[in-house]
């Protein structure tokens, strides 16, 4: 790997990962059309640790509560006060509700990883989702959002958008626009919506990083080229951090469905290629 190409994959994994235009679909149809080489587990890795720092840099605030959150539960719990902490203390209801809404795609990603991994053979299915995509950002003018802020999410909304996270391990469905989409039917507020999102998101990019970690570990296996994936992981973090920032000031003003377009067409010319050049 040169450090162009890291360069490269480190702006495609950026701002795919964080955009509602889907990192996995994009990375199916450019392994296809330009015929690039799938990159080792251990810059995958390195690539996720970026986008997980993008991430904890914009809610630096928000996981900070969690984690103290969770601390002061602890605490309570073992000096017998569980239920007044769980009573008074929102950070702690909202990361056990986070925690339990990551249960659902873990399960259904670790119990048919093979199977959605095998959709990335066909770019025009990936094409066909890609139009589900864009459709699902158009429809999302009509969703109007409610007034249900973070500190008063209840479990069932949380589950509800954590579920919606299943349809994001298809190639083509954004994670991020779905679960805020999600967050908007359920009535939470645009900005608790796009906070909600990336929050769920942390244990999943965690979890996935961490397995992605002990298989390299198991391998022994090293970088193709240090300064290329570094270089890749810097931009991974520094373009992350631009979308995410961008993102969530477009779902502030209700402007999600402008990505739909270019799903739409992104999507089309994938079926229309594999329709003539199978």
């Amino acid at each position: 790997m040169t450090i162009w190409e890291g360069l490269l994959l480190g702006l495609v994994q950026g701002l795919t990962e964080f955009l509602p235009v889907s990192s996995s679909g994009h990375l199916v149809l450019a392994h296809h059309a330009l015929g690039l080489e799938e990159p080792s587990l251990f810059t995958e890795v390195l690539l996720h640790a970026g986008t997980l720092l993008a991430i904890t840099v914009v809610f630096w605030k928000d996981l900070c509560g969690l984690g103290l959150g969770g601390l002061d539960g602890a605490l309570k719990i073992l000096g017998g006060q569980g239920r007044e902490s769980w009573r008074t203390n929102p950070a702690l209801r909202l990361l056990v509700f986070l925690l339990l809404a990551t249960v659902p795609v873990a399960l259904v990603g670790l119990l048919f990883k093979d199977h959605i991994e095998s959709i990335g053979m066909y770019p025009g299915i990936v094409g066909m989702v890609l139009l589900v995509n864009g459709l699902m950002l158009l429809g999302s003018r009509k969703v109007q959002p409610g007034k249900v802020s973070l500190t008063e999410i209840t479990l069932w909304m949380v589950l509800f958008v954590g579920t919606a996270q299943i349809l994001a391990l298809l190639p083509g469905i954004s994670r991020s626009g779905t679960t805020i989409i999600a967050a908007l039917v359920v009535g939470v507020q645009r900005e608790g919506a796009g906070r909600l999102s990336f929050l769920l998101a942390v244990p999943a990019i965690l979890g996935a990083t961490l397995l992605e970690g002990i298989q390299v570990l198991g391998q022994g296996a090293g970088p193709e080229s240090w300064s290329a994936v570094l270089a890749g992981t810097i931009v991974a973090t520094v373009s992350g951090y631009a979308a995410l920032r961008l993102l969530l000031r477009l779902v502030r003003r209700g402007r999600l469905h402008l990505f739909a377009p270019y799903c739409l067409v992104l999507g089309a010319a994938a079926c229309v290629v594999s329709l003539f050049f199978p």
